[in-house]
Formats: structure tokens, C-alpha cells, sequence
């Protein structure tokens, strides 16, 4: 899983999904952190595979996230299609429960918490430290405010967010010009 090689280098291979926004500031800071020269992340994603489960279930999940706790890495974005529900069988814990026990480390939870009581029932069960919005933040860009103030929470609209609209004027073709 995460291993340092003799010429001073990391490697890390995790079936789990590690996003790093700004890559080169995230590579600078991993090499400063675990004082390596050179990091590689190889991550094994199950994106629309929504039934996917690790094969060796809660073992799997000790290894992983106790080897991230190890690492020294300031948190960890864990996004489930829906966060709340049993990693592997009906009545063990949520992978962000698994989180949060074995890497020991701020935790941020991401599936389907657009909800409000789904959101604070994860952060007040001390399961996870922050939550994120995907589609809900895009479908309600004023998400925090419409919760204070106690209005309804819009579905994603698709079509009305996800697809462009732009309109070409002739003015605007470089033949025009």
C-alpha cells in the first residue's frame, strides 16, 4: 500500500479516490511532509460503480486509512454515492465512520448530503468533521442561506445546469471578420 523505496522515493497505491485540485502545490506539500523526493499516487476508481464494494471489506478499510493516518495527511475528502449508508454489510459503518475510526485524521464526507438533517446527523454523530455539496451546491448556490432561513432545497436540474448555452453572433465569427 505505502511503501518508501531505497532511492528515497513513495509509493502509494489505494483503491480509493484522492483528488488533488492544485497538483503541483499537493505534490510539493506530500514530498515536504513525508520528506521523500519524489510521490507516486496511483488511485484505483470505481466511479459510476455504485454497488462496488472492497473485496476485503473493514480489513481493507483498517489498512488503508490507517497507512493515510501513518502518512500524516491533514484530512481526508471521502465521497460515497450516498455517505451515510454501511461501507460493506447492512449493519456495519459507513466508509466515513471507517474513516474517521481508523485514519484518526479531520474527515470531510461527500454523497448525497444535501439534506440537512442527513448533513448534521454525520457531523453531529461525530462521524465525519465537514461535509461537501456536489449537485446540491450546484442546484442551490445559496445553500447556507436558504438553510438559515429555513426555504426548501432545489433538485439538480440538469438540463438547466449542466448543459452550456451560448449563442454565436455574426459579429463573433472570425469569417466576419
Amino acid at each position: 500500500m505505502l511503501s518508501k523505496t531505497k532511492d528515497n522515493n513513495l509509493n502509494l497505491n489505494l483503491p480509493i479516490k484522492i483528488f488533488f485540485t492544485q497538483s503541483k502545490i499537493a505534490g510539493w506539500l506530500v514530498r515536504r511532509l513525508l520528506r521523500v523526493e519524489k510521490v507516486r499516487l496511483e488511485a484505483k476508481v470505481k466511479v459510476n460503480d455504485y454497488a462496488h464494494k472492497w473485496a476485503g471489506g473493514e480489513e481493507d478499510a483498517k489498512v488503508i486509512f490507517g497507512q493515510l493516518r501513518k502518512a500524516g495527511l491533514d484530512y481526508i475528502h471521502v465521497t460515497e454515492y450516498k455517505a451515510w449508508e454501511p461501507a460493506f454489510e447492512k449493519e456495519e459503518p459507513s466508509l466515513v465512520e471507517l474513516a474517521k475510526k481508523y485514519a484518526r485524521t479531520i474527515i470531510i464526507a461527500n454523497g448525497q448530503l444535501e439534506s440537512p438533517s442527513k448533513a448534521s446527523k454525520i457531523i453531529g454523530h461525530d462521524k465525519a468533521d465537514l461535509v461537501t455539496l456536489g449537485k446540491g451546491a450546484l442546484a442551490n448556490h445559496d445553500w447556507v442561506e436558504r438553510i438559515k432561513q429555513g426555504k426548501s432545497i432545489a433538485e439538480l436540474d440538469k438540463d438547466k445546469i449542466l448543459r452550456p448555452y451560448a449563442t454565436v453572433k455574426d459579429y463573433e465569427i472570425l469569417a466576419n471578420w
